[in-house]
C-alpha cells in the first residue's frame, strides 16, 4: 500500500521527530515521540482502517514489536509512529536532503531500501509493504 506523504514531506522537519541522542541530548527518544503524538492529528497518513491495519502488518513485520503491543496503540499513536519511521526514511537519505529533489539518483542508488518516491502525479509517496 502506498501513503501520499506529499503534506508531510513539504512541511515537516525530519528531524524533531527522528533524531538521535548525539543530536538531541538523552530525551530524545522521549522528545522526538512527543513532538509526532503532538503532530499525528495533523499528519493523519493513516486515515483509514485499511492503512492502519497495512502499517501494522508492516511495523510488525520489522520485529520491534509484537501483535498485542501494536493493537495496543491508539491511532494517533500508531500514525505518529508512522511520522517517524517516515521522517527517519528521509533522513536516511542523502539524495531526500537537497531541494531539487534527484528522484533518479536516490532510485538508482544501490544498497538502498526506497520506500519513498515520487509518482507520475508528481505527488510523494511511503511504501508500506515487504
Amino acid at each position: 500500500m502506498e501513503l501520499n506523504i506529499t503534506r508531510f514531506f513539504n512541511e515537516c522537519a525530519p528531524m524533531d521527530y527522528s533524531a538521535s541522542i548525539a543530536e538531541l541530548g538523552q530525551s530524545a527518544g522521549a522528545d522526538t515521540w512527543r513532538a509526532a503524538n503532538d503532530d499525528s492529528a495533523e499528519y493523519m497518513l493513516l486515515d483509514n482502517e485499511a492503512k492502519r491495519d497495512a502499517f501494522r502488518s508492516f511495523v510488525k513485520s520489522s520485529g520491534g514489536w509484537n501483535a498485542d503491543e501494536i493493537s495496543a496503540w491508539s491511532d494517533i499513536e500508531l500514525n505518529a509512529l508512522c511520522i517517524q519511521w517516515i521522517a527517519g526514511d528521509i533522513r536516511e537519505s542523502f539524495y531526500l536532503d537537497f531541494k531539487p529533489i534527484d528522484w533518479n539518483a536516490y532510485k538508482n542508488a544501490e544498497n538502498e531500501i526506497h520506500r519513498i518516491f515520487k509518482g507520475i502525479d508528481n505527488e510523494i509517496y511511503f511504501y508500506i509493504g515487504e
